[in-house]
């Protein structure tokens, strides 16, 4: 079904596709003629989640989107952004959420180093064709997510244009303690990463790992951007920081 909001700050009528996955549980489907991060997507649709809960308390769960900016537009083009996010119907606080909790004691040096190099491991595979092993490192309910022909055909592509990075670096690490937003409880990691290739004006991104019973980090989560020194130079501004916000690139 479909249902229409109002998003204030961009004085338009926002038409969003609700799909119902469960008990309690949709998933709102919607399109932005701009760029837009994933919090403001969030503001934008908060009264279409409060309309399909019908008086229970909304709580977001996992999202995806996509900003369409050719590097080339014509006069009168605009810039577009998809959005899906799913929306789960009821108390954030009752502990219904899947998981184990995190650890009461705070992530350590160690953890940090931890995913710091599995990061740079997976990076690593990616940039040397290895997919199998590169996919391992997700965790097992994600990894068929990322196995696709398709996602591994480009990514060869790229490869064979870019070549081999000068530099992987690691941006920043930020853990996060059993999120609100999150369908499974646990001690999450995010770590920003960027690289240094030959001729991509800039490549980062960041990945997103998950705390297992083992110790282990299991990745649950990747989002990257890049661009050509050629794509740059012939970008506007505008569209060059949309591409770095997508996946919400740190600076070094």
């Amino acid at each position: 079904m479909g249902l229409a909001c109002c998003t204030p700050s961009a004085a338009m009528t926002l038409n969003a596709e609700v799909e119902r996955l469960g008990a309690d549980r949709y998933r709102l489907t919607a399109g932005f003629p701009y760029a837009v991060s994933p919090g403001e997507a969030q503001s934008a649709l908060a009264p279409v989640a409060e309309q399909v809960c019908a008086g229970k308390a909304p709580t977001w769960g996992r999202y995806s989107f996509a900003t369409n900016q050719p590097i080339e537009r014509p006069a009168g083009a605009e810039l577009s952004t998809s959005f899906e996010q799913d929306v789960n119907c009821g108390d954030a606080g009752s502990g219904t959420n899947a998981g184990t909790p995190a650890l009461r004691s705070p992530a350590t040096d160690a953890d940090r180093s931890a995913v710091e190099a599995r990061t740079l491991e997976y990076l690593a595979l990616k940039d040397s064709n290895e997919f199998a092993t590169a996919n391992a490192l997700f965790a097992d309910d994600v990894a068929v997510l990322f196995g696709r022909e398709e996602l591994e055909a480009s990514r060869r592509a790229f490869n064979k244009a870019a070549g081999v990075p000068k530099a992987r670096t690691i941006v920043g690490v930020t853990f996060y303690d059993d999120p609100v937003d999150a369908q499974s409880l646990g001690r999450y990691a995010a770590v920003d990463y960027r690289a240094s290739y030959p001729d991509r004006a800039f490549y980062c991104g960041y990945a997103m790992w998950l705390l297992q019973p083992d110790g282990s980090y299991r990745m649950v989560r990747v989002e990257e951007s890049t661009a050509t020194d050629e794509d740059v130079g012939r970008a506007t501004e505008e569209v060059l920081s949309a591409l770095k916000q997508q996946p919400g690139c740190r600076e070094p």
